[in-house]
């Protein structure tokens, strides 16, 4: 597992800089065995809605628990505070992504990059300025000028940003499309591993301290192997039922990627008796090739499970 994921994160990363592997994601390529329709693209649409979803995740993360003060008012002006660096790199990554998709969305073919850079920055000021003001009236939370200028910084550098990761975007997505074509089990596998990983490493509150890790070594080493339901560093202590419901859940994930390793491996074997068998137009005789691929993964992983 681990070979895999490797091998295909360093193909992904590889894939977002190789802009042969995109090519002209505008037309078919009919000469093109192995991906001959045209990849589909993320467009303005999307870009958009991802853009409305990250201004309401940061309008929520910035207000919440929304604890309204009795007696205080809104204040326009905002004052200044001690500058605490831990803060103000926060602020700085919160708002790139913003900045980011700001310009995106309002990217378009003969568009300057000024333009651009402008409109995201008057998204990102406006968005931080309101955002602040409104902390004016919370009881635990503290609005400050300086927020808004990291905020405007970090979205400033997203906006800077935005045409490279555009880049990068539009030639993992394209090396993912002839993927899933040629590697499907491969490609699925990759997905799953990388969304198992983020789920179990988020948040990435990472203290590499010498205390840190050596506590968290001692507890890894001190807890005992145990029943799902019950608790692991107190094994007579049995779980509330939705702690049990959230092992059982993970576990089917990592079952679920089990699974899809060995569709994995035997599609490197379905290659070896029949070369070309995943491209469109190469299977054997009497062999659809999409339905013959599925066919022998699943009763190769069904045997070698059973």
């Amino acid at each position: 597992m681990p070979m895999l994921g490797g091998i295909m994160l360093a193909r992904f990363l590889q894939a977002g800089l190789d802009d042969a592997v995109r090519g002209d994601d505008r037309a078919d390529r009919p000469h093109d065995v192995a991906c001959p329709s045209r990849p589909a693209i993320f467009g303005r649409t999307t870009v958009r809605l991802f853009a409305l979803l990250g201004m309401a995740a940061i309008v929520y993360g910035s207000l919440a628990p929304f604890d309204i003060a009795p007696g205080k008012t809104l204040n326009w002006w905002l004052g200044w505070h001690p500058l605490v660096i831990g803060d103000a790199v926060t602020n700085v990554l919160i708002y790139l992504p913003m900045g980011l998709l700001a310009r995106l969305a309002y990217r378009r073919r003969g568009s300057h990059w000024l333009g651009e850079i402008v409109f995201a920055l008057c998204v990102v000021v406006t968005l931080s300025y309101l955002s602040e003001v409104y902390q004016t009236i919370l009881a635990r939370r503290v609005a400050c000028w300086a927020d808004v200028v990291f905020n405007a910084a970090g979205g400033g550098l997203g906006a800077l940003l935005a045409p490279l990761l555009q880049r990068m975007l539009r030639n993992q997505h394209a090396w993912l499309y002839r993927e899933l074509r040629t590697q499907p089990f491969h490609a699925a596998a990759f997905a799953v591993l990388v969304a198992l990983a983020c789920y179990a490493l988020l948040p990435l509150d990472i203290r590499p301290t010498r205390a840190h890790v050596e506590r968290a070594w001692s507890q890894l080493t001190a807890t005992s192997w145990s029943v799902p339901w019950v608790s692991a560093s107190d094994p007579a202590r049995p779980l509330a039922p939705l702690r049990v419901y959230d092992k059982l859940a993970t576990a089917s994930a990592y079952g679920f990627l089990a699974f899809l390793l060995v569709l994995a491996a035997q599609e490197n074997s379905v290659r070896m008796i029949f070369p070309g068998t995943l491209l469109p137009g190469h299977a054997p005789k009497n062999h659809p090739d999409t339905l013959f691929s599925v066919w022998y993964g699943l009763t190769r992983a069904m045997w070698v499970v059973f």
